[in-house]
């Protein structure tokens, strides 16, 4: 759920803009987001994601307050591009979360604070089936991200299959932003 939650990691004054007129080093310069959900504040990533009830009949739940997405669900959203040896094996791989990494409500987001102005970038996942592709795409328009690009026919999981060309696409972006 980096999307939603990982730009509040962000806040606090740790863009670069900030820093650098407090004459520190270091700091954010720029949001590169790929297959992700996004949300504004307030919101969470069952709202984001527009799943409620719906999300509920794919998840296996614990007394914990653990959850899990079930295998043939992961299998069929997240690799389903990978040949099945694979798509079988991470699969069994994915742990629990915690079912608040879904509900959580955003504190805090970039997109409207003035120092992350144009410091946003998405790399659409043309194939994605857990967040398809005009979901993504209301997210880029909700948060106003211009910087976009597409990673035609791939799923959710690009940087498994495509690694390299996945850091390509964020090198990329991350020269467009910083005007390099």
């Amino acid at each position: 759920m980096g999307g939603i939650y990982g730009p509040e990691a962000a806040s606090g004054g740790l863009s670069k803009r900030e820093r650098v007129k407090e004459v520190l080093r270091g700091g954010v310069v720029a949001m590169v987001f790929c297959a992700a959900v996004l949300a504004r504040k307030g919101g969470s990533a069952i709202q984001s994601m527009e799943l409620g009830d719906g999300l509920l009949g794919c998840l296996k739940h614990d007394t914990t307050g653990m959850v899990a997405i079930t295998k043939s669900h992961t299998k069929e959203v997240l690799f389903h591009d990978l040949p099945e040896p694979e798509a079988e094996r991470l699969s069994s791989l994915l742990p629990a979360q915690p079912y608040a990494c879904f509900s959580t409500l955003v504190q805090w987001d970039p997109y409207d604070d003035p120092a992350f102005q144009a410091c946003f970038a998405y790399i659409y996942t043309e194939a994605d089936r857990i967040v398809p592709m005009e979901v993504q795409r209301v997210y880029v328009e909700t948060t106003g991200v211009k910087r976009t690009c597409v990673l035609e026919g791939s799923s959710h999981s690009p940087h498994i299959k495509r690694p390299g060309t996945v850091a390509e696409m964020v090198v990329g972006l991350l020269e467009a932003l910083l005007g390099r």
